[in-house]
């Protein structure tokens, strides 16, 4: 195992377990699948923190592979666009305006925050 790897394992910290699965999960570099699907199953069960996680450090091309997923529920969305606009990360705002349309087509048009 990777020392990140190891890491994620040991350590306790949310932040730093996020920190570490986002990177890997959606990183370059080829994990082996017991590894991958390890972090796809930590992401997927804390996807509303990894999603705010994301927004705060301000890194759309991480939020672009996260909305890739297809893990986001409309709720989250709309919990996104919100935390995205209220730090000013108008390009992450954008970008979940974008992708809202086709990944969730339920939305409720009516909702002025959406």
């Amino acid at each position: 195992m990777h020392d990140p790897d190891q890491l994620f394992l040991e350590t306790k910290q949310e932040p730093k377990k996020l920190s570490i699965a986002l990177s890997r999960y959606f990183g370059e570099a080829p994990l082996p699948d017991a590894v991958r699907e390890r972090y796809r199953t930590f992401l997927r069960q804390r996807i509303r923190a990894a999603l705010l996680f994301v927004i705060r450090e301000g890194d759309p091309a991480l939020l672009r592979s996260l909305i890739e997923t297809g893990w986001l529920t409309p709720a989250l969305y709309q919990e996104a666009v919100r935390l995205a606009a209220s730090l000013g990360r108008t390009e992450m705002t954008a970008l979940l305006f974008h992708a809202r349309p086709s990944a969730c087509p339920e939305a409720p048009s009516s909702d002025p925050d959406f």
